[in-house]
């Protein structure tokens, strides 16, 4: 591994930076040059996916169906993926659209009773 170079892998990536930047103040600091230079910004984190989740509405869209329908549907447990936030009903899209690709198969019925 040459100079500068990160090994592989997202932790190991991670404490080499770390080490390289301590090296580097620790080095500046015995050669006298004063306060070693601020250490790099971090790359922003990756925000989640605001489509990743979709709403009754969406998904009566995407089946071309009235959100009533998908409400009993939601309610028999023929729908997969979907969460309740209280009130809220949301459907992870992703578990839709694998369901609604492989044929519509049977889905474990949810454990809240009607």
């Amino acid at each position: 591994m040459d100079e500068g170079s990160a090994p592989t892998g997202d932790r190991s990536a991670q404490l080499f930076s770390l080490l390289r930047d301590l090296i580097r103040a620790e080095v500046h600091a015995c050669l006298g040059h004063g306060a070693p230079p601020p250490p790099p910004e971090p790359p922003p984190a990756d925000p989640p996916d605001p489509g990743a989740v979709i709403d009754v509405a969406d998904l009566a869209a995407l089946l071309g169906v009235e959100r009533k329908t998908v409400y009993h549907l939601i309610q028999l447990g023929h729908i997969p993926g979907v969460r309740r936030l209280g009130r809220t009903i949301r459907i992870h899209r992703d578990t839709v659209l694998s369901w609604l690709r492989n044929g519509q198969g049977s889905v474990p019925r949810s454990r809240r009773t009607p």
